[in-house]
Order: structure tokens, then sequence, then C-alpha cells
């Protein structure tokens, strides 16, 4: 069969394919501790330079998930940028609504970031699972998904190109792909 791997592979994580949270959150939702974003990512290095701030390509929200079809589930991607080889905090909320109740969701966890040295580009998958509420909805953010671009070169020096799918039914656990134009 001989070498299955690539001499190199990347992914276009930069601007183009970043959500900022502006982009995700609608609006803000009053609690009696406060107010908060209708979604937060929150995720950044050690420090608070832009540069260390990694911010996500797709945010997805799909109702009736889970074996009995009665789970929520928020999916968060996103892939650091190459100058971003440090360790990492995802930390936020999101707000979801059903018929009777508004629910506010934390979020927070460190992403150990040891394999991010090599050229092997990563790709972030958290998965946010509610159970028991089959019919809930976003409240004040949408979601949204944007397709990041990978380049694959094999030991032959042949180059493709593809973009990553991702939404909120074929391909909200694993992603699909597409040539890109």
């Amino acid at each position: 069969m001989g070498n299955q791997t690539f001499k190199h592979c990347s992914i276009n994580s930069d601007e183009s394919t970043e959500l900022k949270d502006g982009q995700i959150s609608l609006g803000r939702v009053n609690w009696k501790e406060g107010s908060y974003d209708g979604f937060k990512n929150g995720i950044s290095g050690p420090g608070n330079a832009d540069w260390m701030k990694i911010y996500p390509f797709a945010v997805i929200q799909s109702i009736k998930r889970g074996a009995k079809k009665n789970n929520t589930q928020v999916n968060v991607w996103f892939t650091p940028r190459k100058s971003n080889n440090y360790d990492f905090r995802l930390d936020g909320n999101f707000v979801l609504k059903d018929e009777k109740h508004t629910y506010l969701a934390f979020h927070k966890t460190t992403i150990l970031n040891d394999n991010f040295s090599n050229e092997t580009p990563i790709i972030y998958i958290y998965k946010f699972i509610l159970p028991d509420l089959p019919e809930s909805k976003e409240h004040e953010w949408v979601s949204i998904a944007k397709s990041p671009e990978i380049t694959v070169t094999d030991y032959f020096g042949n180059t493709a190109k593809f973009k990553l799918l991702i939404d909120a039914g074929e391909y909200f656990d694993k992603p699909g792909i597409q040539p890109a134009n």
C-alpha cells in the first residue's frame, strides 16, 4: 500500500474563516445575576493580545439528538492558527430556550495543545450535550458555519484543495468535504 500520509497539509485558519462573537450572538439575555451574551465563545491563550485569540469556524446547534432523540447538542469547531502553539482555554456561555424555560449553559475547559508543534493541522470539536431538551432552540444567537479550506500535498508533489462541510444535519458530528474552487 505504501505511505498513507501527506507530505504537507494545511488549514486556512485566518480571519476569513473565523467567527467573532458579534457574528454569532444576536443580543443579551437578562438574569437575576446579570446580563449575558446569547453566545460567547471565550477561546483564548495566556494573554489578551488579538493574535492570541482563537475563534471557531462553526457553531451549530441541533435538536433531537442521542439514542432517545431527546437531547440538544451544540458543537463548536475550531482550529488554532500556527502562531498559537500554547495551551488555551474554552470559557464562555450560550443560551437556549424552549416553550417553558430559558437555559443558560456555561462551559469552561483548558485545551492542552501539546501536539501543535508538529506540521499536522488540528481541528477541535467541542460537543455540549444537554439531555432531555428535545425542542430547545438558540436564544439570542444563531448557528453559523464557515468552510475552512484544506490543502494537502502527497509525496509525489500532487496538491489538492477541499473545503469542510458542517451543518445541523448529515455533517453535524463528522464533516463532509467538497472540492475547493
